[in-house]
C-alpha cells in the first residue's frame, strides 16, 4: 500500500469516527447509503433488496439508494427494485443529477 493510499484510509477512518482494526459489526449507522455517482450497479441493487424485501428500515436510519446511471434506474424500475427499497423505509432508488458527496 503507498503512502497516499495509506493516508487517505486514515482519513476515510477518522471522517467516519471509526479506529483502525476495530470491527464493523456493531458500529451504530445513522445513515445507509448504497450506489455512487460511479458505480451503483444493478448487481448492487438486487443483492440488497433480496436481505431488504419485507423488512423495515431501523427507526433512526435515513436510507439512501443512488443508481449510477439513468440506465440503471431504468433496470431497478422493470424489475420493481424501486418499490422494494420504497417500501422498506428508504428513499427508493433515486438518481442524484449531482454526486452526493459534494
Amino acid at each position: 500500500m503507498s503512502v497516499d493510499e495509506k493516508a487517505s484510509i486514515e482519513e476515510a477512518l477518522a471522517y467516519m469516527k471509526l479506529k483502525p482494526g476495530s470491527p464493523i459489526k456493531g458500529t451504530k449507522i445513522d445513515v445507509a447509503f448504497l450506489g455512487s455517482c460511479t458505480n451503483g450497479r444493478l448487481s448492487d441493487f438486487q443483492e440488497v433488496a433480496k436481505y431488504i424485501k419485507g423488512k423495515k428500515v431501523a427507526p433512526g436510519i435515513k436510507a439512501i439508494a443512488v443508481p449510477g446511471s439513468q440506465i440503471v434506474d431504468l433496470q431497478c424500475k422493470k424489475l420493481g427494485l424501486d418499490q422494494i427499497f420504497r417500501d422498506s423505509g428508504s428513499n427508493g432508488v433515486k438518481p442524484v443529477a449531482r454526486c452526493v458527496s459534494r
